[in-house]
Protein backbone atom coordinates (compact mmCIF):
# COMPACT_ATOMS: atom_id res chain seq x y z
CA UNK A 1 0.00 0.00 0.00
CA UNK A 2 0.90 3.74 -0.81
CA UNK A 3 2.05 5.69 1.28
CA UNK A 4 -0.77 8.36 0.80
CA UNK A 5 -3.22 5.72 0.26
CA UNK A 6 -2.41 4.66 3.97
CA UNK A 7 -2.70 8.78 4.91
CA UNK A 8 -6.12 8.60 2.81
CA UNK A 9 -7.54 5.62 4.48
CA UNK A 10 -6.01 7.01 7.86
CA UNK A 11 -8.16 10.20 7.71
CA UNK A 12 -11.52 8.26 6.50
CA UNK A 13 -11.17 6.44 9.71
CA UNK A 14 -10.97 9.22 12.01
CA UNK A 15 -13.65 10.96 10.49
CA UNK A 16 -15.51 8.47 10.42
CA UNK A 17 -15.09 8.39 14.84
CA UNK A 18 -18.16 9.95 15.85
CA UNK A 19 -17.67 13.91 17.37
CA UNK A 20 -17.21 13.50 21.42
CA UNK A 21 -20.78 13.55 23.08
CA UNK A 22 -22.52 12.28 20.49
CA UNK A 23 -24.91 9.33 20.46
CA UNK A 24 -24.56 6.70 18.38
CA UNK A 25 -27.43 4.86 16.65
CA UNK A 26 -28.74 1.87 18.50
CA UNK A 27 -28.96 -1.33 16.19
CA UNK A 28 -30.83 -4.46 16.87
CA UNK A 29 -30.41 -7.36 14.29
CA UNK A 30 -33.52 -9.51 14.29
CA UNK A 31 -32.55 -13.19 13.11
CA UNK A 32 -35.93 -14.65 10.93
CA UNK A 33 -37.09 -17.55 8.63
CA UNK A 34 -38.17 -17.12 5.27
CA UNK A 35 -42.12 -17.09 5.71
CA UNK A 36 -43.37 -17.90 2.42
CA UNK A 37 -41.27 -20.84 1.78
CA UNK A 38 -38.81 -18.95 -1.25
CA UNK A 39 -36.53 -21.71 -1.12
CA UNK A 40 -33.43 -19.53 -2.16
CA UNK A 41 -30.82 -21.11 0.24
CA UNK A 42 -28.62 -24.20 0.14
CA UNK A 43 -30.85 -25.67 2.87
CA UNK A 44 -34.77 -24.38 3.69
CA UNK A 45 -37.06 -24.72 6.52
CA UNK A 46 -40.06 -25.81 4.96
CA UNK A 47 -42.73 -22.72 7.00
CA UNK A 48 -46.59 -23.78 7.67
CA UNK A 49 -49.23 -21.00 6.20
CA UNK A 50 -48.35 -18.01 8.77
CA UNK A 51 -51.85 -16.14 7.23
CA UNK A 52 -54.31 -18.65 9.67
CA UNK A 53 -55.33 -17.27 12.74
CA UNK A 54 -53.06 -18.84 14.98
CA UNK A 55 -50.51 -18.05 13.48
CA UNK A 56 -51.50 -14.61 12.84
CA UNK A 57 -52.17 -14.20 16.65
CA UNK A 58 -48.48 -15.34 17.31
CA UNK A 59 -47.04 -12.79 15.02
CA UNK A 60 -49.22 -9.97 16.25
CA UNK A 61 -47.68 -11.21 19.79
CA UNK A 62 -43.98 -11.39 18.49
CA UNK A 63 -44.64 -8.20 16.71
CA UNK A 64 -45.49 -6.35 20.02
CA UNK A 65 -42.71 -7.42 22.26
CA UNK A 66 -39.89 -6.47 19.45
CA UNK A 67 -42.00 -3.64 19.18
CA UNK A 68 -40.85 -2.44 23.22
CA UNK A 69 -37.51 -2.01 21.31
CA UNK A 70 -39.23 1.67 19.91
CA UNK A 71 -37.08 1.12 16.76
CA UNK A 72 -37.40 4.65 14.68
CA UNK A 73 -36.10 3.22 11.49
CA UNK A 74 -36.61 -0.39 10.18
CA UNK A 75 -33.71 -2.08 7.92
CA UNK A 76 -35.49 -4.72 5.81
CA UNK A 77 -34.34 -7.61 3.22
CA UNK A 78 -34.49 -5.42 -0.15
CA UNK A 79 -32.10 -3.82 -2.56
CA UNK A 80 -32.40 -0.36 -2.82
CA UNK A 81 -32.99 -0.47 -6.08
CA UNK A 82 -36.83 -1.53 -4.88
CA UNK A 83 -37.20 1.43 -2.21
CA UNK A 84 -39.67 2.95 -4.68
CA UNK A 85 -42.03 -0.01 -4.59
CA UNK A 86 -41.61 -0.61 -0.97
CA UNK A 87 -42.56 2.77 -0.44
CA UNK A 88 -45.61 2.68 -2.48
CA UNK A 89 -46.40 -0.76 -0.81
CA UNK A 90 -46.17 0.78 2.56
CA UNK A 91 -48.25 3.75 1.62
CA UNK A 92 -51.33 1.83 0.68
CA UNK A 93 -51.08 -0.87 3.00
CA UNK A 94 -51.50 2.16 5.68
CA UNK A 95 -54.29 3.54 3.40
CA UNK A 96 -56.18 0.11 3.89
CA UNK A 97 -55.11 -0.40 -0.01
CA UNK A 98 -53.02 -3.74 0.50
CA UNK A 99 -53.46 -7.11 2.32
CA UNK A 100 -50.20 -8.25 4.42
CA UNK A 101 -48.91 -11.26 2.59
CA UNK A 102 -47.40 -14.71 3.92
CA UNK A 103 -43.60 -12.80 3.30
CA UNK A 104 -41.73 -11.93 6.43
CA UNK A 105 -40.91 -7.99 5.35
CA UNK A 106 -45.05 -7.86 5.21
CA UNK A 107 -45.66 -9.43 8.23
CA UNK A 108 -42.81 -8.00 10.27
CA UNK A 109 -41.71 -5.21 8.90
CA UNK A 110 -44.69 -3.84 7.51
CA UNK A 111 -46.86 -4.76 10.23
CA UNK A 112 -44.59 -3.25 12.93
CA UNK A 113 -43.93 0.09 11.03
CA UNK A 114 -47.67 0.99 10.51
CA UNK A 115 -48.15 0.20 14.34
CA UNK A 116 -45.78 2.95 15.41
CA UNK A 117 -46.79 5.03 12.59
CA UNK A 118 -43.03 4.98 10.81
CA UNK A 119 -42.85 7.21 7.58
CA UNK A 120 -40.77 4.40 5.55
CA UNK A 121 -38.68 1.20 5.75
CA UNK A 122 -35.17 0.92 4.36
CA UNK A 123 -34.71 -1.46 1.47
CA UNK A 124 -30.42 -2.18 2.61
CA UNK A 125 -29.75 -5.07 1.05
CA UNK A 126 -27.19 -6.25 -1.50
CA UNK A 127 -27.44 -9.11 -4.07
CA UNK A 128 -25.43 -7.68 -7.25
CA UNK A 129 -22.64 -10.47 -6.35
CA UNK A 130 -18.64 -10.31 -6.07
CA UNK A 131 -16.51 -9.96 -8.70
CA UNK A 132 -15.30 -12.20 -10.86
CA UNK A 133 -16.76 -15.34 -12.86
CA UNK A 134 -19.54 -17.36 -11.45
CA UNK A 135 -17.34 -20.72 -11.55
CA UNK A 136 -14.96 -18.66 -9.03
CA UNK A 137 -17.09 -19.62 -6.50
CA UNK A 138 -19.15 -22.43 -7.47
CA UNK A 139 -17.71 -25.11 -4.77
CA UNK A 140 -20.29 -28.14 -5.64
CA UNK A 141 -18.64 -27.90 -9.13
CA UNK A 142 -14.82 -28.44 -7.76
CA UNK A 143 -16.05 -31.16 -5.20
CA UNK A 144 -17.58 -32.95 -7.98
CA UNK A 145 -14.38 -32.35 -10.05
CA UNK A 146 -11.76 -33.03 -7.23
CA UNK A 147 -13.17 -36.04 -5.98
CA UNK A 148 -14.71 -34.70 -3.03
CA UNK A 149 -18.79 -35.41 -3.85
CA UNK A 150 -18.78 -37.90 -1.20
CA UNK A 151 -17.92 -35.04 1.18
CA UNK A 152 -20.03 -32.26 -0.21
CA UNK A 153 -23.30 -34.73 -0.16
CA UNK A 154 -22.73 -34.93 3.55
CA UNK A 155 -21.93 -30.95 3.52
CA UNK A 156 -25.50 -30.93 2.11
CA UNK A 157 -27.41 -33.80 4.37
CA UNK A 158 -26.41 -32.24 7.56
CA UNK A 159 -27.84 -28.70 5.89
CA UNK A 160 -31.04 -30.30 5.32
CA UNK A 161 -31.42 -32.18 8.57
CA UNK A 162 -30.46 -28.84 10.50
CA UNK A 163 -33.73 -27.23 8.62
CA UNK A 164 -35.64 -29.96 9.03
CA UNK A 165 -34.68 -29.74 12.95
CA UNK A 166 -35.85 -26.05 13.15
CA UNK A 167 -38.74 -27.14 10.41
CA UNK A 168 -39.71 -29.27 12.90
CA UNK A 169 -38.92 -26.90 15.77
CA UNK A 170 -41.26 -23.92 14.46
CA UNK A 171 -44.26 -26.29 13.79
CA UNK A 172 -44.05 -27.19 17.37
CA UNK A 173 -43.70 -24.05 18.84
CA UNK A 174 -45.23 -20.86 18.48
CA UNK A 175 -43.59 -17.68 16.84
CA UNK A 176 -42.12 -15.83 19.36
CA UNK A 177 -40.89 -19.39 21.23
CA UNK A 178 -38.87 -20.15 17.43
CA UNK A 179 -37.70 -16.38 17.42
CA UNK A 180 -36.78 -16.65 21.06
CA UNK A 181 -34.68 -19.66 19.75
CA UNK A 182 -33.33 -18.67 16.50
CA UNK A 183 -31.95 -15.28 18.31
CA UNK A 184 -29.53 -16.89 21.05
CA UNK A 185 -25.95 -16.47 20.49
CA UNK A 186 -25.61 -19.95 20.62
CA UNK A 187 -28.37 -20.12 17.21
CA UNK A 188 -25.97 -17.66 15.79
CA UNK A 189 -22.75 -19.71 15.94
CA UNK A 190 -23.97 -22.66 15.06
CA UNK A 191 -25.80 -21.09 12.06
CA UNK A 192 -22.23 -19.29 11.02
CA UNK A 193 -20.41 -22.37 10.76
CA UNK A 194 -22.06 -23.97 8.10
CA UNK A 195 -20.08 -21.10 6.01
CA UNK A 196 -16.97 -22.38 7.36
CA UNK A 197 -17.73 -25.79 6.53
CA UNK A 198 -17.66 -24.56 2.89
CA UNK A 199 -14.08 -23.61 3.38
CA UNK A 200 -12.81 -27.26 2.51
CA UNK A 201 -13.60 -27.06 -1.22
CA UNK A 202 -10.77 -25.71 -2.00
CA UNK A 203 -7.11 -26.33 -2.00
CA UNK A 204 -4.13 -23.99 -2.80
CA UNK A 205 -4.28 -22.73 -5.93
CA UNK A 206 -8.45 -22.90 -6.74
CA UNK A 207 -10.52 -21.57 -3.56
CA UNK A 208 -14.17 -21.65 -4.63
CA UNK A 209 -15.39 -22.61 -0.74
CA UNK A 210 -13.42 -19.34 0.14
CA UNK A 211 -14.17 -17.11 -2.63
CA UNK A 212 -17.51 -18.26 -1.84
CA UNK A 213 -17.74 -17.30 1.73
CA UNK A 214 -15.16 -14.31 1.30
CA UNK A 215 -17.93 -12.74 -0.65
CA UNK A 216 -20.70 -13.36 2.11
CA UNK A 217 -18.95 -11.64 4.10
CA UNK A 218 -18.52 -8.91 1.36
CA UNK A 219 -22.28 -9.07 1.25
CA UNK A 220 -22.92 -8.07 4.84
CA UNK A 221 -20.26 -5.69 5.21
CA UNK A 222 -22.52 -3.73 2.30
CA UNK A 223 -25.60 -4.22 4.20
CA UNK A 224 -24.31 -2.77 7.20
CA UNK A 225 -22.67 -0.16 5.26
CA UNK A 226 -26.11 0.81 3.65
CA UNK A 227 -27.76 0.57 7.31
CA UNK A 228 -25.18 3.15 8.35
CA UNK A 229 -25.22 5.59 5.97
CA UNK A 230 -29.22 5.67 6.68
CA UNK A 231 -28.69 6.04 9.94
CA UNK A 232 -28.21 9.04 12.30
CA UNK A 233 -27.52 9.64 15.92
CA UNK A 234 -29.87 8.51 18.37
CA UNK A 235 -31.56 6.32 16.03
CA UNK A 236 -32.78 3.22 16.80
CA UNK A 237 -32.33 0.85 14.49
CA UNK A 238 -33.86 -2.58 13.84
CA UNK A 239 -32.54 -4.84 10.63
CA UNK A 240 -34.40 -7.52 10.42
CA UNK A 241 -33.01 -10.70 8.16
CA UNK A 242 -32.87 -13.99 6.91
CA UNK A 243 -31.41 -15.57 10.49
CA UNK A 244 -27.87 -16.53 8.27
CA UNK A 245 -26.98 -13.08 7.97
CA UNK A 246 -27.54 -12.33 11.93
CA UNK A 247 -24.00 -13.66 12.95
CA UNK A 248 -21.46 -11.66 10.91
CA UNK A 249 -24.61 -8.37 10.83
CA UNK A 250 -23.86 -8.51 15.00
CA UNK A 251 -20.38 -8.97 14.75
CA UNK A 252 -19.62 -6.24 12.42
CA UNK A 253 -21.82 -3.27 13.88
CA UNK A 254 -19.90 -4.18 17.27
CA UNK A 255 -16.93 -4.31 15.42
CA UNK A 256 -17.10 -1.08 13.41
CA UNK A 257 -17.86 0.99 16.70
CA UNK A 258 -20.27 2.88 14.97
CA UNK A 259 -23.53 1.40 16.97
CA UNK A 260 -24.35 0.77 19.88
CA UNK A 261 -25.37 -3.01 19.61
CA UNK A 262 -28.99 -3.91 21.50
CA UNK A 263 -29.10 -7.57 22.56
CA UNK A 264 -31.73 -8.87 20.97
CA UNK A 265 -32.71 -11.46 23.26
CA UNK A 266 -34.01 -8.92 26.04
CA UNK A 267 -37.18 -7.99 23.60
CA UNK A 268 -37.98 -11.60 23.12
CA UNK A 269 -37.86 -12.46 27.01
CA UNK A 270 -41.13 -14.07 28.39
Amino acid sequence: MSLSRFFSIFWMTLLAIPAFGQEKPQIMILGTTHFNNPNHDISNMVIDDVLTPERQQQIRLLVGAIARFKPTRIAIELPPSEQSALDQRYADYRAGRYSLTSNERDQLGLRLAAMLQLPRLDAVDYKEGPPGPDEAYDFSAYAAAHGQQKQFDGFLAAGKQYAADETTYLHTHTMLEWFRHANTPQYRLLNNKFYFDMLRFGDNKINPGANWVGGWHARNLIILENVWRLSKPNDRILVIFGAGHTFLLNQFSSDSGEFNVIDTERYLAP
